[in-house]
């Protein structure tokens, strides 16, 4: 259900931006991006003795606020580690810069992290969980390519920054979708 309505929000953002979704509106340039929404997958790797790794996604919106500024709202799904199970949602804003005819984008990125986590509270007891919530950081560096008008290829690195033993660092593959401004 938390998914559905971050879903619903997100589609929000996009609909409230005067925008038109077709690729041929008029040539991209940085002054008329109104944003990219973002599906990645790749690695969670939990910072411990053991590195346990497993499947990550999310799904993000970036909104360009000035020439150099971004700032970007994501669902983030850290997998099903034996120490943790969260996933939750994120609002990062990002400083970058485009090179390459404005073709490649670089970024590093910081803000709030607000997860749900199941907990194992105790491993000797199948079955022993805990729910927490709360918030963390997030920092990340990004690289995103232009392959076309519209269709973009994203790296993305987040490391999510607990005040525990179970930091996480996220390393994503993308594929995601400018937006232009009428």
């Amino acid at each position: 259900m938390k998914g559905i309505s971050i879903a619903f929000a997100i589609a929000g953002l996009i609909v409230a931006n005067p925008v038109v979704f077709r690729a041929d509106a008029q040539e991209p340039t940085e002054n008329n991006r109104a944003g990219t929404l973002l599906f990645s997958a790749g690695m969670a790797t939990l910072n411990s003795f053991d590195s346990q790794r497993d499947v990550a996604w999310s799904i993000a919106y970036q909104y360009p606020i000035f020439r150099y500024i971004g700032w970007s709202l994501e669902v983030l799904n850290e997998g099903h580690l034996e120490l943790t199970r969260r996933d939750g949602l994120a609002s990062e804003l990002w400083l970058g810069a485009r090179l390459l005819d404005d073709r490649l984008l670089l970024q590093a990125g910081a803000g709030p992290y607000l997860y749900a986590d199941t907990v194992e509270t105790d491993p000797d007891e199948d079955g022993s969980y805990r729910d927490d919530h709360g918030i963390y950081g997030l920092v990340s560096l990004a690289a995103q390519y232009d392959i076309s008008k519209p269709v973009c290829l994203r790296f993305t690195w987040h490391r999510v920054a607990t005040d525990d033993h179970r930091d996480t660092d996220l390393v994503l593959l993308g594929l995601g979708w400018n937006f232009y401004r009428r």
